[in-house]
């Protein structure tokens, strides 16, 4: 009797730890795929120059990857020094893209007075504006007037009961775009 209960305890014990490897292996997948994910965009969008001529392509490219579809989870706002963007993502893929400028007060294209521009994703906080790393108060047109894309993928764990609890984002940022050099 007593070698029954050591064998039965050695099974639970073994189980126990093929669960956890089992873990890790899925996770580092899971991972792995949404860094992937990640990278794609982020490179689409440097080569491109812009997020909306490069949708319809990684949406087919998401496809290809097997990367996961959300129909109900939206990405939130972000706040870059008091300045509100919006996702620019409309497609059913779990991922995030924030156009954010580095001044965009001086922007032409965005207002600083309040309220929402459709064509930027951009919200302004109070009568502020903000700026990225401006510590001068040069008021040259190529100081800080480019922009950048925050790009937010997320791996997931398809458990039938921990869906929504296991799930770990990962951030990438492209690299500045539409910035001019005077270099005269």
């Amino acid at each position: 009797m007593h070698s029954a209960i050591g064998n039965s305890i050695l099974f639970y014990i073994v189980i126990f730890i093929l669960i956890i490897v089992m873990f890790f292996v899925v996770g580092s997948i899971s991972y792995s795929k949404a860094y992937k994910v990640k990278n794609r965009i982020i490179q689409s969008i440097e080569s491109a120059g812009n997020y909306e001529s490069v949708k319809d392509e990684l949406t087919e490219d998401l496809k290809r990857y097997g990367y996961q579809t959300s129909l109900t989870e939206k990405c939130k706002k972000i706040t870059v020094n008091g300045v509100q963007y919006e996702n620019l993502n409309d497609t059913s893929y779990r991922y995030c893209v924030y156009k954010i400028y580095l001044n965009p007060k001086n922007s032409s294209s965005v207002s600083t007075t309040g309220g929402t521009l459709a064509s930027t994703g951009l919200t302004t906080v109070g009568e502020t504006g903000g700026t990225i790393g401006d510590t001068s108060n040069s008021t040259s047109s190529n100081v800080n007037s480019g922009y950048y894309y925050k790009v937010i993928t997320y791996t997931h764990f398809d458990l039938p009961l921990a869906q929504h609890f296991i799930e770990f984002a990962i951030n990438g940022e492209t690299k500045i775009l539409g910035k001019s050099y005077n270099y005269s």
